[in-house]
């Protein structure tokens, strides 16, 4: 249970804690959601009370102390979807499952921690499935699938495409800049652009293929499959490969720094996150028991998301990871566009959203006539959102 003192006056906050692979075959297994109590109901005035009404909608109530004082104003409310906040007098505490009393959000007079809103989604591509998407600006995006799909768009709802050269599924797309781009590819080579629509072919070693590209920047590049490959931007990779797990795949990668990086695989000894700090070792980070992590991204060094088999964990860079959200299906992307802001959706094609202060809502529908297995988030902030699935790509606003 965590306690935020707001001028003098102690407010209860609760929390809540809370997948297909790269063939996109659905799995919906586990991922029970325990309810939270709810500690509070205070009555805040000795003379009034706040606003006049405390309302608890969902939980246990326990506790109801006054604090004294004169009226301050608002409503308490606890709804069953997640979120904390409070703006002039009001708190809204809610609660979508886990323990009680764990990662509670913190509410400032005049301020609020909301959950980001929720989003309309209109589908703007049909034929694809889509492992990746990632752009420059909002009128510079690409996104990577099956069979070779590359796409481009300037944010105006359509998409064009553009060769590869290949018919291999291409996992990965990253840039330093909208003049410098990279695409990982199941195949022995990286694809490379200069924006202008044509892609270029850096050889690899035959026998590997890649899972995923990042880097911190135009002479710093990671392609990942079983090790990490790195890249000065000179068109050339390093071989032998760098050693992450001794075998399982490294399905995802991304760093906050050159000197602070990520990847996420299936267990590999009974890990699934493992870092480096750019010196070409890997060292495997504490984490719940999941069977297989999916997708990485962060703000920053202190705030990493990273998602897999039902569950979406979190990390302030201390080299331990809790669990935030527990789904009903594997959580295949994770992103996040700022501290109070955070997105994850999974393989049955639901969308969750987060305050960034451990606060997820439940699961919600990106398509419900079709339920398309969800692949890859990205966008510019929480009202310009794109998602891409097993049939197409889907755009998100408010």
């Amino acid at each position: 249970m965590r306690h935020n003192r707001i001028s003098g006056v102690f407010f209860v906050v609760l929390a809540a804690c809370g997948g297909t692979d790269r063939s996109g075959a659905n799995n919906s297994q586990g991922g029970s959601q325990v309810g939270s109590s709810s500690t509070g109901g205070a009555d805040l005035g000795g003379s009034g009370d706040v606003g006049g009404t405390t309302q608890v909608d969902g939980g246990s109530g326990a506790g109801g102390s006054s604090f004294g004082g004169s009226s301050t104003g608002g409503t308490i409310t606890a709804p069953l979807t997640g979120g904390a906040s409070a703006a002039g007098g009001t708190i809204v505490v809610s609660t979508t499952g886990g323990a009680s009393g764990t990662g509670g959000a913190t509410a400032d007079v005049g301020g609020s921690v909301a959950l980001p809103p929720q989003l309309t989604w209109k589908r703007e591509e049909r034929l694809s499935v889509i492992w990746k998407i990632w752009g420059s600006s909002a009128t510079d995006i690409y996104a990577v699938g099956q069979s070779g799909d590359l796409l481009h768009s300037t944010g105006n709802g359509t998409w064009t495409t553009q060769d590869p050269g290949t018919s291999a599924n291409i996992t990965g797309v990253w840039g330093s800049g909208p003049d410098d781009i990279y695409a990982s590819v199941n195949s022995n080579f990286i694809l490379h652009s200069t924006g202008d629509g044509t892609w270029t072919h850096q050889a690899y070693n035959a026998g590997y293929t890649f899972y995923d590209i990042w880097g911190s920047g135009s002479n710093d590049i990671y392609a990942v499959y079983g090790g990490a490959s790195h890249s000065t931007g000179d068109g050339t990779w390093s071989y032998p490969p760098q050693s992450i797990t001794g075998g399982p795949p490294v399905l995802g990668i991304w760093g906050s720094s050159a000197t602070d990086i990520y990847a996420v695989t299936a267990a590999s000894n009974g890990h699934t996150i493992f870092h480096s700090t750019g010196n070409g070792s890997w060292k495997s980070q504490t984490s719940p028991d999941v069977a297989s992590m999916e997708d990485i991204f962060g703000v920053d060094a202190q705030h990493v998301y990273a998602g897999g088999n039902y569950f979406v964990l979190f990390s302030s860079g201390d080299g331990n990871w809790t669990t935030q959200l527990t789904a009903t299906a594997t959580i295949k992307a994770v992103w996040a566009p700022n501290l109070n802001a955070a997105y994850a959706c999974d393989s049955l094609g639901k969308f969750y959203r987060s305050n960034g202060h451990g606060q997820w809502s439940t699961g919600e529908p990106i398509d419900s006539s079709l339920n398309p297995s969800c692949l890859a988030i990205w966008g510019t902030g929480p009202d310009n959102i794109y998602v891409g699935v097993s049939g197409g790509i889907y755009h998100g606003t408010p």
